[in-house]
C-alpha cells in the first residue's frame, strides 16, 4: 500500500483495515480513489467503528492525501533499486524472468 497507509496498518493490530480493504469491490475502490477525503471518511472509514478509530486523528485533507495502491512511486523506485543492487547472475535483469522475458509476460504466457 501507499505511504500514508503504512502508519495506519502499523496501528491496526486487529487487521480491521486490511479486512475492510479486502471486502471492498473494485468499482467501489475506484470510486474512493477518485473522490476526496470527506467522501472517503463517510463512505469507507465510517462504515466500521474500528476502522474509523484508525483515522479519527486525521483531517479530511490528510485522508485525501493517502496513496491507495501500487502507484506509490517512491516505493516502486525503492523496490526496483533494491532489486537492481541485489546479487544476481551477470546475465539477468531484475525486470526479467529466467528466459529473459518481462516478468509479467512470463506469467501471461504460462497461464
Amino acid at each position: 500500500m501507499g505511504v500514508g497507509l503504512d502508519a495506519l496498518f502499523a496501528r491496526d493490530t486487529n487487521h480491521v483495515l486490511l479486512q475492510r480493504l479486502a471486502s471492498t469491490v473494485d468499482g467501489q475502490y475506484q470510486t474512493l480513489g477518485a473522490k476526496d477525503g470527506a467522501y472517503n471518511i463517510e463512505h469507507f472509514f465510517r462504515q466500521d467503528p474500528q476502522v474509523q478509530k484508525l483515522v479519527a486523528h486525521m483531517s479530511e485533507s490528510e485522508v485525501d492525501a493517502l496513496k491507495r495502491g501500487g502507484h506509490d512511486f517512491r516505493k516502486l523506485h525503492a523496490a526496483f533499486s533494491a532489486a537492481a543492487r541485489a546479487p544476481r547472475p551477470a546475465d539477468s535483469h531484475p525486470g526479467e524472468d529466467q528466459e529473459g522475458l518481462p516478468a509479467w509476460a512470463a506469467r501471461v504466457n504460462r497461464a
